[in-house]
């Protein structure tokens, strides 16, 4: 606890440090605007205090069960309190990225890493992904019949990539089948960009990019780096499968931000995808998206020889 209160404290004061002091030539409207961020990032930083005195509750007792050698115990725990830190984390969609609470999530999650070291690598899927699910069905058939017009596009994007790419996944402690990830985002397309200036083979945000090591400035983008991005979606994944346990919650996050997953779960208590869905907790696109990646991975695997998508991101259409 020790170790937290300064980060407590810079919770609480960072947002009057940060603010800039309006100059004496703003006219009462802008000081009252600028009165009006202050006390709101107060509030913020105030409750997200609160929910990291709370998530390191959860951290002692892991380290407590850590020390009489109960690793499941310890895994629980760890990651309830990454869901705590991860539920305050900014909507993505509002471009603000907290660095302290970013940071006390990637310790949470390392701590899950070091537990979580049997992450299958190789290219077969699970078999626990209920893959007969009615809407991995529909997109299949969509694959194999009105998308497959768009599959020669993919494909040569893809070979130009596919053997780096596997490298880096392996490396990283990611199952190549999650390959299918680039396929659904960009079709492999380094120039695809969203709406929300998700950019790249791997459509990253820019605070997601920065978090991970990718470089965004006026003379370069990282993002666009097929390597480079390349490696840091394998780490976020697996960061993701660390912090929920489950693939198809981990590729939910991706799609939808981890900060959004973590609320569904502390607000009910489901830790499982397709309950998610079938009780209309998820974005249309994020219960959408994830049955599309495990349909194209699937089809994939089973035959080397149809590669998916295009350049758009075919779970919207």
């Amino acid at each position: 606890m020790s170790k937290l209160l300064p980060i407590i404290l810079i919770f609480i004061c960072y947002p009057f440090v940060q603010a800039q002091t309006p100059s004496v030539n703003q006219t009462p409207n802008n000081i009252g605007h600028y009165m009006d961020r202050v006390l709101e990032r107060t509030n913020v930083a105030s409750e997200a205090a609160s929910l990291v005195l709370e998530a390191n509750q959860y951290r002692h007792s892991a380290m407590e069960a850590l020390k009489v050698g109960n690793k499941d115990e310890a895994r629980k725990l760890f990651r309830q309190a990454a869901e705590v830190v991860a539920s305050a984390l900014p909507e993505r969609d509002e471009r603000r990225e907290d660095p302290f609470l970013s940071e006390y999530l990637s310790e949470l999650t390392s701590e899950l890493l070091k537990l979580d070291t049997a992450i299958k690598q190789d290219s077969v899927l699970p078999t626990d992904l209920n893959f007969s699910h009615q809407l991995i069905t529909e997109f299949s058939s969509y694959y194999q019949g009105r998308g497959r017009k768009q599959v020669a596009i993919s494909l040569t994007r893809f070979s130009q990539y596919e053997q780096m790419m596997k490298e880096i996944f392996q490396k990283e402690g990611v199952p190549e089948w999650l390959l299918a990830v680039g396929l659904v985002e960009s079709g492999y397309s380094r120039t695809a960009q969203s709406p929300k200036q998700a950019l790249g083979i791997w459509q990253f945000i820019p605070s997601t990019a920065n978090r991970y090591g990718l470089q965004i400035t006026e003379l370069i983008d990282e993002r666009q780096d097929p390597k480079k991005s390349t490696r840091a979606a394998a780490q976020y994944l697996r960061d993701l499968y660390a912090l929920f346990g489950d693939w198809t919650l981990a590729l939910a996050a991706y799609n939808a931000g981890e900060e959004r997953i973590a609320k569904i779960i502390r607000g009910t208590g489901i830790r499982n995808f397709w309950v998610m869905v079938d009780k209309g907790l998820l974005p249309k696109e994020t219960a959408n998206y994830v049955p599309a990646v495990l349909a194209s991975s699937k089809l994939m695997n089973s035959n080397k020889n149809i590669k998916l998508g295009d350049n758009r991101n075919v779970y919207s259409n």
